[in-house]
């Protein structure tokens, strides 16, 4: 699973479980970063008003977080 957190950096201590993405088989960088990019287009979310992104240290997610870097700029 992936849970998807959204909330505002002005108030940090208000945030919503915004989804909870079952992932079929193991995950990798490709089907994290479709399913963040997939929650910040369905939120209406402007790609560079994107600005955190909390993970574990796992290579796939680090990967995916470069890789969301990339799309935003």
């Amino acid at each position: 699973y992936i849970n998807i957190m959204v909330g505002t950096l002005e108030k940090p201590e208000r945030t919503y479980l915004y989804e909870c993405a079952p992932i079929n088989g193991a995950a990798n960088t490709e089907i994290v970063l479709r399913v963040i990019d997939d929650s910040i287009n369905s939120l209406g979310i402007i790609r560079s008003n994107f600005n955190l992104l909390l993970s574990d240290a796992a290579s796939y997610m680090v990967s995916a977080g470069k890789m969301l870097h990339l799309l935003i700029k």
